[in-house]
């Protein structure tokens, strides 16, 4: 993706040129059949993903936007905040078994090198204590945060990122436009 001047956008010139700086398009150059793909997952949602987006949607966490079932390159990832390039993954108990873990970890690996940060968590961790999941991601979103504006002055939008796990209102922004 070529790199542009910063021009007006409803997010925002911050939003737009840090986008520039990512260098990568929000979908990644995902092909229109994992669009179609996507739509579907995201009208079969598994109770752990319901659980989790009903905490990230609307910018209801630090004030962040989620997409849901969102394309990315070759993949559909269960949860994308684009600012941070940041992927949470919500895995079901077959996450464990030993081919599905292996394919998990090449899929990982691949988003890395990509530029990606995954974070995943089991379906039950989820569901069954959603406050220390959200406590775990937070973790992971301010470890983001201080490498980000250590390693790259351009990035001091991030500093607005709140330290606590403080949820935005959303005003209007519902997270499932692109």
């Amino acid at each position: 993706m070529k790199s542009t001047s910063p021009k007006s956008s409803p997010q925002g010139e911050d939003f737009v040129g840090l986008q520039n700086e990512l260098k990568i398009p929000l979908h990644a150059d995902a092909v229109p059949e994992i669009f179609e793909r996507a739509k579907k997952l995201r009208a079969d949602t598994t109770r752990a993903e319901q659980v989790l987006w009903e905490q990230l949607r609307a910018k209801r966490f630090m004030n962040l936007k989620f997409r849901r079932q969102h394309p990315l390159h070759s993949f559909i990832v269960d949860f994308y905040c684009h600012q941070l390039k940041l992927i949470v993954e919500a895995d079901g108990g077959y996450h464990n078994e030993p081919e599905q873990h292996k394919l998990d970890k090449s899929r990982t690996a691949e988003l890395e090198n990509l530029g990606f940060t995954v974070a995943r968590f089991m379906n039950e961790e989820i569901v069954q204590n959603t406050e220390e999941t959200l406590k775990k991601l937070e973790e992971v979103i301010l470890s983001l945060k201080d490498t980000s504006l250590k390693s790259s002055p351009a990035r001091e939008d991030l500093k607005d990122i709140p330290l606590s796990s403080r949820r935005g209102t959303g005003r209007g922004d519902y997270g499932d436009n692109p």
